[in-house]
């Protein structure tokens, strides 16, 4: 594979892509983030650095504003919750975009490589590593620039993985995941990107956010977001949730990690983010729900798509939050006790 096609592709997909740009798919957060993006004759220059560069401002861990690497301490953390089905070399970053990296013990890691190897043990703690390995379909809703996409296709041998994100993100995403994969074909058809192995299987499939649309009816085992619903549309996002019951499977999977509620001054009249309001439907059993370990804004869950469903999500979502923020404020009252208070003369206040 010659640069010069690979810059061909994105470059032919890119140009489609903005020509039918539906302006009610980028929330006013990515109308900010992306106002420095500019497809010019430098652009496959600023790609190779892509990873510490505006490029990827927004929608990788390890592009940092203040250029600090991912401590010791912080790469610990995470490999404690790191599934022991999940090989090493998951969890090493390459040079591709030139992120920041650490060493550790014989491979180098980012705040991403390690991020995404954490959302993939999570998929396996809910579902189980059988099921997710045995994926043939999966569809991430917000694909970044690639990175979980990449450890998914390694750890599901077998799968497509259709990532739909904006076309300023999908220049991304196929830039490192061309790279990631130089022994396949890059095709690009219309307004789409397709990464081809050498017996005609489609790997990756990098679609414009409206295109999901097209997807087949139960055409799909696995549905993920991550940290990007908080960041769209309120009817985008329920026009989402809508897609992945229709497209799912029976028994299919859907996995989410999202802050429980966001909002800036900066996004002017658009609604708040409230995860618990969303429009789920009715046809979801339950996994398991929990807070992530290292942001207790984030819950996370999974769920199965069925015909008789045992949740409310809405519900469940809302008395999660209640009974976090409940427990969160009881240490806070506790912690004021302890540091305040181990001193006092308890007869001189005896209502404490």
């Amino acid at each position: 594979m010659s640069k010069n096609a690979l810059n061909v592709s994105i470059e032919s997909f890119f140009k489609n892509s903005i020509q039918d740009y539906k302006p009610n798919f980028k929330h006013i957060h990515w109308e900010n983030l992306h106002n420095s993006f500019n497809f010019d004759s430098d652009i496959f220059s600023r790609l190779k650095f892509m990873r510490s560069n505006e490029l990827t401002t927004g929608f990788d861990n390890s592009n940092t504003s203040d250029g600090k690497l991912i401590t010791t301490k912080e790469i610990e953390r995470v490999l404690k919750r790191i599934h022991s089905d999940i090989p090493s070399n998951l969890l090493s970053e390459s040079n591709i975009g030139h992120p920041l990296r650490k060493m550790h013990a014989d491979f180098m890691v980012s705040k991403s490589s390690l991020k995404s190897a954490y959302h993939l043990s999570s998929l396996i703690k809910l579902f189980g590593a059988d099921r997710i390995k045995n994926i043939r379909n999966c569809v991430e809703i917000g694909g970044g620039f690639g990175g979980l996409a990449k450890i998914l296709s390694t750890y599901c041998c077998n799968s497509t993985i259709y990532l739909y994100d904006l076309p300023e993100t999908n220049v991304c995403s196929a830039y490192f995941l061309a790279k990631s994969f130089p022994e396949y074909q890059p095709i690009a058809k219309n307004d789409s990107f397709f990464l081809i192995d050498k017996n005609g299987f489609t790997r990756f499939a990098i679609r414009p956010a409206w295109r999901i649309n097209e997807l087949e009816i139960e055409s799909v085992d696995l549905v993920i977001n991550i940290s990007s619903f908080m960041e769209m549309e309120i009817p985008i996002v329920n026009n989402y949730l809508a897609e992945a019951q229709r497209i799912l499977v029976n028994n299919g999977l859907f996995y989410s990690a999202n802050r429980d509620s966001k909002y800036k001054k900066s996004w002017e009249k658009n609604k708040p983010f409230i995860l618990s309001d969303l429009d789920y439907g009715n046809n979801w059993n339950l996994s398991n729900i929990f807070t992530k370990y290292d942001n207790f804004q984030i819950t996370e869950f999974g769920l199965y798509k069925s015909k008789t469903a045992n949740v409310d999500l809405n519900k469940t979502l809302k008395q999660t939050y209640i009974n976090k923020y409940s427990k969160r404020i009881d240490k806070k009252i506790i912690r004021f006790f302890k540091r305040y208070l181990t001193n006092v003369d308890v007869i001189k206040y005896p209502h404490f």
